[in-house]
């Protein structure tokens, strides 16, 4: 039995660092405003989501998260590739639409982490919930290339670090770590191309 849990112990590690070698490129792909970002999120979210609904990690949140972004992957790519130049220029949120991403991320809140909460034995069901909720309006923000779309990476990114070595995921602690110091990276260099723009 112990050479089972060893086994997967180092298969985890491997998956961990497909994962974070997957994840690193898709964002710094993302912060050059590069389609590709897509097909390397793509992968990420495919490790990631075996990861986070194993029985050791019970992060069923940040699981649905990684199975609901590969659509939203798809969407984004096919947005970037299929959209002339000055379509998918980078824009800013607009002040009513945050507004409308306000009442969905507490609603989309609310809702997953009490059904977590309720029907799992997952772990912190209302912090996975509201970080989920924020990673999905981050992404689809991401997809529609605006700016304000790293101020929330930022965000999720501080409390996703901890969050991940509490379950003992230290690879992707450091990723987000990385995906923490990306994301201010990629707000610099976005705001930088929409002042360029203007």
């Amino acid at each position: 039995m112990q050479e089972i849990i060893s086994m997967f112990n180092q298969q985890m590690t491997w998956l961990e660092f497909a994962g974070m070698l997957t994840g690193l490129a898709g964002v710094w792909l993302t912060v050059r405003a590069s389609w590709w970002c897509f097909p390397a999120g793509i992968l990420c979210v495919s490790i990631y989501a075996y990861i986070f609904f194993h029985p050791t990690v019970r992060l069923y949140a940040d699981g649905i998260l990684q199975l609901i972004f590969l659509p939203l992957q798809t969407i984004g790519w096919i947005n970037w590739r299929s959209r002339k130049e000055t379509t998918t220029r980078i824009t800013r949120t607009p002040r009513k639409e945050w507004g409308i991403l306000f009442l969905v991320f507490l609603a989309g809140w609310f809702f997953l982490s009490s059904m977590l909460h309720r029907y799992t034995n997952a772990y912190l069901p209302w912090l996975d919930g509201a970080l989920t909720t924020l990673s999905l309006i981050a992404q689809w923000q991401i997809a529609r290339k605006q700016l304000e779309n790293w101020l929330l990476w930022i965000f999720v990114d501080i409390l996703y670090i901890p969050l991940y070595f509490s379950r003992d995921l230290p690879l992707t602690a450091f990723l987000y770590l990385v995906f923490l110091f990306m994301a201010i990276a990629g707000y610099r260099a976005w705001r930088k191309q929409l002042a360029s723009d203007a």
